[in-house]
């Protein structure tokens, strides 16, 4: 138990510097998810099951938004977050992470998700 609350104080904190960082709000990161339509909750709990242990269908988003962003999990089959960043070498120089530099300035570069 207090390994689970250890992990999450630090996500926490994680996610504070990376909105910091990367200069976006939870709710930009929200809004614009939903409006790509590139969030799945099936999809999201069947590729990670040890979520799937502690969240619904209807409250899968949420853990997208507060965990699995800054975790670098995929929302869905539309997006891969490990190699947008793999193809993606611009990202490595600030350390941007792959989700929301796709979704702030990727998508509008006609880069690609997927491989």
């Amino acid at each position: 138990m207090l390994i689970k609350r250890v992990r999450f104080v630090l996500l926490k904190m994680f996610k504070k510097v990376y909105l910091r960082r990367n200069k976006v709000s939870s709710n930009w990161l929200r809004e614009r998810t939903l409006e790509m339509q590139l969030f799945d909750a099936k999809w999201y709990l069947r590729k990670y099951p040890e979520i799937a242990e502690y969240f619904e269908e209807s409250n899968a988003f949420e853990h997208f938004i507060e965990y699995g962003i800054t975790e670098r999990r995929a929302p869905s089959e539309k997006f891969d977050p490990e190699w947008y960043w793999n193809s993606n070498s611009d990202l490595h120089v600030h350390n941007l992470n792959p989700i929301t530099h796709y979704l702030k300035y990727g998508a509008a570069e006609k880069r690609l998700p997927l491989p």
